[in-house]
């Protein structure tokens, strides 16, 4: 009898949908902007922890990041020295945003394309984009924007704007995931990752 109940157990465990764990919510970081802590004895090290640094890590860490951005193939640089001997790098996107300018005035489909400052809806920082009139109604901004993102070398998104205007803006949140990468597979790197938003924000 015994043995029949634990054979009747175990079918019932079998039968029974396994329960999957909560899916974690997708954290929120600033775009362009990467925690880094660079490897003991590293000249990034050196240069990070070192007196200047906590006054002014940008001109400290200048001609270090000048040559990490080559390296990575992103512009970066320090933004300041935080304390455990890390560094807030912030990517170039508004370097980034003026190529994307150039060549949005090279677009037949696009007229009086001018800078423009947005907020992130994500963190409510202020990022810059692209404002453009579309001089062809039935422009394909889809197809746009993969012209740019291919001849750029780096992602670009866009939305409406009122009427007729179209908006494009580097994707900020990828080409902090790409830096990311490259700075992770480096030995003078201890570890990296992105400036979390901190509290709840809405969706």
């Amino acid at each position: 009898m015994l043995a029949w109940l634990v054979l009747l157990s175990q079918l019932a465990c079998m039968s029974a949908p396994a329960q999957q764990p909560p899916a974690k919510p997708k954290a929120r970081f600033v775009p362009g902007e990467l925690i880094v802590k660079f490897r003991s004895g590293s000249e990034g090290a050196r240069l990070a922890t070192g007196r200047q640094a906590a006054t002014d890590a940008r001109a400290t860490l200048g001609p270090y990041t000048d040559r990490l951005s080559r390296e990575i193939g992103l512009p970066v640089e320090a933004k300041r020295a935080l304390s455990g001997g890390e560094v807030l790098l912030s990517i170039g996107l508004p370097s980034l945003t003026n190529r994307l300018l150039g060549e949005a005035r090279k677009e037949n489909g696009l007229q009086d394309a001018t800078l423009e400052e947005g907020a992130s809806k994500t963190t409510g920082q202020s990022l810059p984009g692209v404002r453009a009139r579309r001089s062809e109604k039935d422009l394909d901004a889809k197809a746009l924007t993969k012209r740019l993102t291919e001849r750029l070398g780096f992602s670009v998104q866009s939305r409406a704007a009122n009427g007729e205007g179209l908006l494009l803006f580097v994707d900020g949140e990828a080409l902090t995931l790409r830096a990311l990468e490259a700075l992770k597979g480096r030995p003078d790197v201890e570890y990296a990752q992105p400036n979390y938003v901190l509290g709840k924000l809405g969706a």
